[in-house]
């Protein structure tokens, strides 16, 4: 059984101006940002377990 997941699809976020503009500077300022899948979360910055 193969779980990797292909294919991709679109998040919408609806957020206000200033929470617009928050996640514009995150955004733009963060050397990493990842996005995990199964929570539906997105990470700045983030390392593996373990690794600093």
């Amino acid at each position: 059984m193969n779980d990797s997941i292909t294919g991709a699809w679109d998040e919408v976020l609806t957020i206000d101006a200033d929470d617009a503009n928050n996640l514009q500077d995150l955004l733009s300022s963060a050397e990493a940002v990842y996005y995990d899948v199964q929570r539906r979360t997105l990470m700045f910055g983030a390392t593996t377990a373990g690794h600093h």
